[in-house]
């Protein structure tokens, strides 16, 4: 509990910081609304909604985002899954930035009512332009996960690596690609695997079209829980 006061706290001195510097920051502005279709916990077609909202300098970023997912299952009606993104990113020398978020979600197909992860790391990049961007992060996470159905409670330390891939074509086209691999540091046969591509194209001025394919694997899962979640997505991008 310690360490999530700690990340909070840093995480508040960060973005006070930020909040007096407008003056020299970008905004962007991205609304999502998508019809997926889901394999795995839930084998539904749904539909999600997003909002990132990014503000940036040539030295430092932060990032806000949100997602909510509907669908169904078999033996889970109504149900859904989102998750909330805080992060800021600290370029500190040419190649290399330092990085700390927050990340709660919550996923009821999974029986999760609280995923919370804090974390701490580095990135560096190997190559980036206006049109390319490719690099290679690690973290330190600490997790904390709360079941629906069963009175459990976890508290858990991960490492994170990710490559991305990153590459803007035509007039505003997209193409993304980034993998998260993320091993329990004291049992490394608990890990998780997350992987995101997604293909973007300009339909008209600020509106756009995403083509988005996410894959989650869970190692280690309660009963009944299927331990592979794969989703398509067709959506429509409104970019301010």
């Amino acid at each position: 509990m310690k360490k999530f006061k700690f990340i909070i706290f840093l995480y508040m001195l960060i973005s006070n910081t930020l909040i007096a510097q407008t003056n020299v920051k970008l905004w962007d502005f991205n609304f999502t609304f998508g019809i997926n279709l889901d394999k795995g916990n839930t084998e539904r077609i749904g539909c999600s909604i997003s909002l990132d909202i990014k503000r940036s300098s040539k030295v430092d970023k932060f990032i806000i985002n949100m997602n909510a997912y509907y669908s169904e299952s078999e033996n889970k009606k109504d149900k859904n899954k989102g998750d909330f993104t805080l992060k800021y990113d600290y370029d500190f020398l040419k190649n290399e930035s330092f990085f700390i978020f927050i990340l709660p979600s919550y996923n009821e197909f999974q029986n999760l009512k609280l995923r919370m992860q804090n974390g701490i790391g580095l990135k560096h990049t190997f190559y980036k332009t206006s049109k390319a961007d490719y690099s290679l992060s690690g973290a330190l996470i600490y997790e904390l996960k709360q079941y629906l159905d069963v009175e459990k409670k976890e508290e858990i330390n991960r490492l994170s690596l990710r490559p991305k891939i990153k590459y803007s074509f035509n007039k505003g086209g997209k193409f993304y690609f980034v993998m998260f691999y993320q091993p329990k540091i004291d049992e490394w046969q608990d890990y998780r695997i997350l992987s995101e591509f997604i293909l973007e194209f300009n339909i008209y001025k600020n509106l756009f079209f995403e083509f988005k394919v996410t894959d989650e694997y869970n190692n280690i899962v309660l009963q009944d829980i299927k331990r592979n979640d794969l989703s398509i997505m067709n959506s429509i991008k409104l970019r301010l």
